[in-house]
């Protein structure tokens, strides 16, 4: 089956990023702000229309009159109930209507006949952050949508209510809402998107012919998805049929013409008896084609039903999870029935945990890989899945809403010590979280950088026979096989502690202070050529530098600094010649241009200065090198002069 990323149903695909408005977003220049019970609005210049459900109507007729002048307008509404017996609605140029988010900002109306609670009719126009509340009325509806966005918004009934349709919908984005339907039809679509969100209750009924897409929803309760007579794609969404022995998904040709639908990584779940797939070609021909989908823990898995005179019910189903064998063909009348699978698993799907509604895939499911072959998106096709994550990983699809995303534990690493002496023992500690679902951390083990590794798990301990910067590594592995790092450093002095020099152990002020000092620097020869590769010292090339140190094994601290020409300021500091600066001439040493480490034991020392730092040569010119002990950080110090050659 390739029909399902035919021609034609791109024109559905539409980025959800591009209709998202941050909900801190700031006015557009030349955009006019309608405050309604929002004092900080007020305070920012914006136009003050009173509080309540007057202020809101106000505010709205404003924004409706006025023409906007270098972007959407915006009204901004404060926390509080807003209820108005005709409801709210906007029609005129595109407006931000800014509520101050969901549960505190309630758009409603009393319980009498009429339209809904809200009704947008604005294209462009966006609605944000508010609860629309249905009234305890029949027959009265939430929401009704023919343009513009409704983002990051709430549907709700109240505990009486009986409504036609929590939201209706025939053109715009419905996007990461909730809509909560006590009785009668979640979502009425005659068109229009309904992305990223929620739908309990009613479910989402499809009629006429125009284009209706679902993407990325989870959707529960009742009927959760009917389609009557319209090109339908629902893709990357989840259907919980909470135990019920409905339908997951019922798409019917009527009498209002033709049924179509496409069907992407859905999943139809948690059935108690029942249908997943219910294709009725009831007065005209019904199509439906399944791709990457799973229809589990139902009794008939899909049901394929010809019923009207000459019609015809087709099910094409390719790279999915369901149980053919238990699904049927039925017909009467004349019609005819047909239902193709390839490439079909009949395996259990192997999830997180069904009983908590988590229906990510468990790592080692057989449905991981095993969607349509390929690295890129088809035609049509979205990018991410339900939780808005890549869809196809690993090179290839999954099969269902969810794609597993193959990546390994989050480590951290820690140390009992950030500083230590030679041979003395380190605890390392760390531990490791798994990002995926399902996951779970199966072992670990410490590598350090001198070779050496200790039996696995989270804690070890060790101790580091040579001085220097040294770095422990921790890596976690998952039940995927996948695995993740993470590092600690522990720097290791280069005196041996007391105890292993004198043959006892002491500890703080009992510890008597090693006896050490370094004197007698020199540079031979004091000039001398940079060195065209390697590091500041060297072992053989170079000018030889020697020193000597009395005392136990140490390390030795060196830094070059370069000699330059200065004037007295004002203030009687050596600084940089300028013009206008009149003193008397100076020695002035610039910054660092070197430093480097040696290891000293106690009687002479020598090393090479190449005549480099940083990877570059030294600029011709005078040069101090000074020199002092690493556990004497404030000196004493040692200096020799040399100079670089052209």
């Amino acid at each position: 089956m390739r029909g399902l990323t035919a021609r034609g149903i791109t024109a559905l695909a539409v980025s959800v990023g591009a209709c998202a408005i941050s909900l801190g977003a700031t006015a557009t220049a030349g955009a006019t702000d309608y405050c309604v019970s929002e004092a900080a609005c007020v305070a920012a210049g914006g136009t003050n229309e009173g509080t309540g459900p007057t202020g809101l109507k106000l505010a709205l007729d404003a924004a409706e009159k006025h023409v906007n002048a270098g972007g959407p307008d915006r009204v901004l509404l404060g926390a509080g109930n807003y209820s108005q017996s005709e409801g709210f609605s906007y029609g005129g140029d595109p407006v931000l209507v800014r509520g101050a988010g969901v549960g505190a900002t309630v758009l409603t109306r009393p319980a009498l006949s009429g339209p809904s609670v809200l009704t947008l009719t604005s294209a462009g126009s966006t609605v944000q952050g508010v609860t629309v509340l249905i009234p305890a009325h029949s027959g009265l509806s939430g929401a009704t949508m023919t343009a513009g966005t409704m983002e990051g918004d709430a549907i709700e009934s109240a505990s009486a209510a009986n409504s036609v349709f929590a939201l209706e919908i025939s053109g715009g984005v419905f996007t990461h809402g909730v809509v909560d339907a006590i009785s009668g039809t979640g979502v009425e679509s005659r068109g229009g998107e309904v992305l990223y969100s929620t739908i309990f209750g009613g479910g989402i009924g499809v009629e006429a012919l125009a284009p209706s897409l679902v993407k990325g929803d989870r959707i529960s309760g009742g009927s959760p998805v009917f389609s009557y007579a319209n090109p339908l794609v629902l893709e990357d969404s989840l259907i919980d049929l909470g135990g019920t022995a409905g339908h997951g998904i019922e798409i019917v040709g009527n009498v209002n013409g033709k049924a179509l639908a496409f069907l992407r990584h859905v999943a139809v779940v948690n059935g108690k008896g029942g249908t997943g797939i219910f294709l009725n070609a009831e007065k005209e021909n019904a199509t439906a084609l399944l791709e990457n989908s799973i229809v589990s823990e139902v009794e008939t898995p899909v049901l394929v039903f010809g019923e009207g005179t000459g019609t015809t019910a087709s099910f094409s189903a390719d790279y999915s999870s369901f149980d053919v064998a238990e699904s049927e063909k039925k017909t009467t009348g004349g019609a005819s029935a047909t239902l193709v699978a390839e490439h079909v698993l009949s395996t259990l799907p192997s999830f997180v945990s069904p009983l908590t509604g988590d229906y990510h895939l468990a790592p080692g499911s057989p449905l991981i890989d095993a969607g349509t072959p390929g690295e890129t998106v088809g035609l049509g096709e979205f990018a991410t899945d339900i939780a808005g994550n890549p869809r196809i990983v690993d090179g290839r699809r999954d099969v269902g809403p969810y794609e597993y995303q193959w990546r390994g534990p989050a480590v951290t690493a820690a140390s009992s010590k950030a500083t230590t002496d030679i041979g003395a023992n380190v605890v390392f500690d760390g531990a490791a979280t798994t990002v995926e679902p399902g996951d779970a951390v199966t072992g670990y083990q410490w590598v350090f950088d001198d070779g050496t590794s200790v039996p696995a798990g989270a804690v070890a301990e060790h101790a580091f026979l040579k001085s220097g910067l040294h770095t422990a590594t921790l890596t976690a592995k998952d039940t995927a096989g996948l695995s993740s790092t993470a590092t600690v450093n522990v720097k290791v002095k280069a005196e041996l502690p007391v105890c292993l020099i004198e043959g006892g152990c002491c500890e703080g002020a009992a510890c008597p202070a090693l006896s050490r000092s370094i004197k007698s620097l020199a540079v031979k020869p004091l000039a001398f050529k940079a060195a065209l590769r390697g590091g500041a010292i060297a072992s053989s090339r170079g000018a030889q530098v020697t020193y000597s140190v009395t005392g136990a094994v140490g390390l030795a601290d060196f830094t070059v600094e370069q000699v330059l020409k200065g004037t007295t300021n004002a203030a009687g500091s050596c600084v940089k010649p300028h013009r206008g600066l009149k003193g008397r001439g100076c020695t002035r040493y610039s910054q660092a241009k070197a430093a480097f480490s040696h290891i000293s034991p106690a009687g002479g020392n020598h090393f090479h200065l190449t005549g480099r730092a940083k990877g570059k040569k030294l600029a011709p010119g005078r040069y101090l090198l000074i020199g002092h002990l690493a556990s004497q950080p404030h000196g004493p110090f040692v200096t020799a002069n040399f100079r670089i050659l052209r």
